[in-house]
């Protein structure tokens, strides 16, 4: 199967964590520990995501995060090519995502980025569903 055959398909959020660089350690849950999320890739080239919290919290821009549009692969990177989003500044705008697939499992990772001095990724753990 191919790489762009094995992503699509539907997923189901299994976890959402800001990690260490250095140490792969966790440093937050950015929705909560046990987040909703959906994540769809058909076969023509098209992609959503819907990410949501369940802990309680039920407004604003820190509840629910989506987005949708195209994808292509890049190498060991998928870039999505978002046509609307829920933060209007990212519609147009690319997303790569770094990704890995373990047996059922798909983890998507951002880019590298620093906070208080500390480089970290953004991964998103995705089981087929």
């Amino acid at each position: 199967m191919t790489t762009e055959a094995s992503l699509v398909g539907r997923w189901r959020l299994d976890w959402y964590r800001e990690l260490d660089v250095a140490t792969g350690a966790t440093l937050s849950d950015p929705f909560g520990p046990n987040p909703n999320g959906r994540l769809l890739y058909t076969a023509r080239g098209h992609m959503s995501v819907h990410l949501a919290r369940t802990d309680g919290q039920t407004h604003g821009v820190d509840y629910y995060f989506g987005y949708t549009g195209t994808y292509t692969l890049d190498g060991d990177q998928v870039v999505h090519k978002l046509e609307i989003s829920s933060h209007p500044d990212l519609t147009g705008a690319e997303q790569r995502r770094g990704f890995k697939f373990e047996g059922d499992r798909l983890t998507l990772s951002t880019p590298e980025y620093v906070v208080d001095g500390r480089a970290r990724v953004a991964a998103l753990c995705w089981v087929r569903s």
